[in-house]
């Protein structure tokens, strides 16, 4: 049970406990000893709530530590060893792909996790690194900076089926393209396309976009649908995660990633 919770969570930020620690290696022994916080934190509260975890249980998941995949500045990490770099994220594509699944072969009991530690990369290392899971469903989680006043949180991005759809042949493709300065979304056949300009400070306006995705799920077209298109020409990783996060909670979980030039509908006004 602890671990089954614990599979989709993402730790924030807090070095817990009272024994100084030498500086971690790397971001990813940093996010296990975020993730050990976190197990001890879930624990108590568990027990707060008559629902008491054992102590054997709590030790056995911090020894046994973060199973999934980790992506973050160093690279990719499986079973918590590093197995490529960023720059090999494409080059060893195929080969990464099939560690992963090998990965999800011995955590069976658990559903397919990763937790992605890239806001300060570009937005194509985002891209690479999220088309590892191509044609599968996954947990994606994106490892956030502390803020002042909250030691830990836990936001997962999304759980969606990230593999291409393509509709029916007569039925419109609904495609959303990060822009420079603005969010362009478009519907093909019908030659329909809805800018979301940037607001104040450049930030992306996800208010917006989460109404207008909202909006295209609940029409005739896409009440029984969920297959969307996704490209990025500009923006940050930051940027591609919120946006794949509202995608799939609007219940587009079908989702392609895309080169912009690849979309059904090229978004354009």
């Amino acid at each position: 049970m602890m671990r089954e919770l614990l599979c989709v969570q993402v730790v924030l930020a807090c070095a817990c406990g009272s024994q100084k620690q030498p500086p971690p290696k790397n971001e990813f022994e940093a996010f296990e000893r975020d993730y050990e916080g976190e197990t001890r934190h879930m624990a108590e509260i568990l027990a707060m709530n008559d629902n008491e975890v054992s102590q054997a249980t709590v030790e056995a998941t911090i020894r046994e530590g973060w199973r999934s995949v980790f992506i973050g500045p160093s690279g990719v990490f499986i079973d918590r060893k590093l197995v490529a770099t960023l720059a090999e994220l494409e080059p060893k594509h195929a080969q990464l792909k099939e560690q992963i699944l090998a990965n999800e072969r011995v955590l069976a009991d658990f559903n397919a996790a990763v937790v992605l530690d890239l806001d300060a990369q570009p937005v194509k290392v985002a891209i690479a690194a999220l088309r590892l899971f191509t044609g599968r469903e996954v947990f994606v989680f994106r490892r956030k900076i502390p803020t002042k006043d909250r030691a830990f949180a836990k936001t997962p991005v999304c759980h969606f089926e990230h593999k291409p759809a393509p509709p029916d042949a007569d039925a419109p493709q609904l495609s959303v393209l990060l822009a420079p300065e603005r969010i362009l979304v478009a519907l093909s056949q019908i030659n329909e396309f809805q800018e979301i300009p940037d607001v104040l400070d450049h930030e992306r306006d996800l208010d917006k976009l989460g109404t207008v995705l909202r909006e295209h799920k609940t029409s005739s077209f896409f009440a029984e649908r969920t297959d969307i298109e996704l490209a990025v020409e500009a923006g940050t990783t930051l940027d591609v995660l919120a946006a794949i996060e509202l995608i799939c909670k609007a219940g587009f979980v079908d989702l392609a990633l895309l080169e912009p030039n690849a979309l059904t509908a090229r978004p354009t006004l």
